[in-house]
């Protein structure tokens, strides 16, 4: 597991296992395994579970989202820029996840959206390929 621990640490002061997310730590191809919305299991299908994301070193993430179409699982492929501070991943520059959990072979991203007065929070748990 890719964690530190410290009780000297004045912004932790209960000693509380800390997430430190390094950018070799997401290098590689991760695969969406499940997903929850407000903490309610999302049902996903074979085709979501298609989806891949690949942290290439050097800022760039090439995502492969599928979606089903009359029944066919069709998918697009698309490159964007990523970045990582402390725990948090920023794609193009905007949009923020919070890496949550990290293990040699799982990866978890939480993101909140908003729409109007509803506020969302999404858990995305990825399994490395």
């Amino acid at each position: 597991m890719f964690i530190s621990c410290s009780t000297d640490d004045d912004s932790n002061p209960q000693g509380e296992e800390v997430l430190v997310v390094k950018e070799a730590d997401l290098i590689g191809k991760w695969q969406l395994t499940e997903a929850t919305e407000n903490d309610s299991d999302e049902q996903l299908t074979e085709c979501d579970l298609l989806d891949t994301r690949e942290f290439k070193s050097g800022g760039e993430l090439i995502v492969d989202s599928h979606f089903e179409i009359a029944d066919t699982c069709d998918n697009t492929i698309r490159t964007i820029e990523w970045a990582l501070s402390e725990n948090v991943v920023t794609f193009n520059g905007s949009d923020k996840e919070t890496v949550i959990e990290l293990t040699s072979t799982t990866i978890k991203f939480q993101y909140t959206e908003k729409d109007g007065d509803d506020e969302f929070t999404y858990v995305e748990t990825y399994k490395k390929l």
